[in-house]
């Protein structure tokens, strides 16, 4: 038997794709040690806490800036430090980190700490990937 109408050959159903749940690396808190001598030493903590629904797997990048003014420049800005952390950490989790510094002899004013977590990109957040830069109070020196 011979097929009269071939173009009706075909089925579709619309069908929802969602992302799968994914991880979202936030700088939670920012903790410095209060006001600082030009030449001396300094200190920051933050907290990354993992905001998102699946674990956070991979080596990822912490990077910390300290800025004269509220606007993060990674190129003029100084890079206090770079600290690389490895998964998994749980939706929910957290983790803490201390910096430790000498602040340059001609800092003085007041001045911003910022940090990045997942500066590297390596952990896939899904629509959590711009939320990941948080600023201090600011700390006068």
């Amino acid at each position: 038997m011979e097929e009269v109408n071939k173009n009706d050959n075909f089925f579709y159903r619309v069908i929802s794709i969602l992302p799968p749940p994914a991880p979202d690396l936030v700088v939670s808190s920012i903790v410095h040690g209060g006001d600082a001598i030009s030449g001396g030493n300094a200190n920051v903590t933050w907290t990354v806490t993992n905001q998102g629904e699946a674990s956070a797997m991979g080596i990822w990048r912490d990077v910390v800036y300290l800025s004269s003014d509220t606007l993060l420049d990674t190129e003029a800005d100084l890079r206090v430090g770079r600290f690389d952390h490895q998964g998994p950490l749980a939706a929910g989790e957290s983790y803490q980190q201390t910096a430790n510094f000498t602040i340059s002899v001609d800092y003085m004013g007041d001045y911003y700490f910022f940090v990045i977590t997942d500066n590297n990109s390596a952990v896939y957040e899904g629509l959590g990937e711009f939320n990941n830069i948080e600023m201090s109070t600011p700390i006068t020196v």
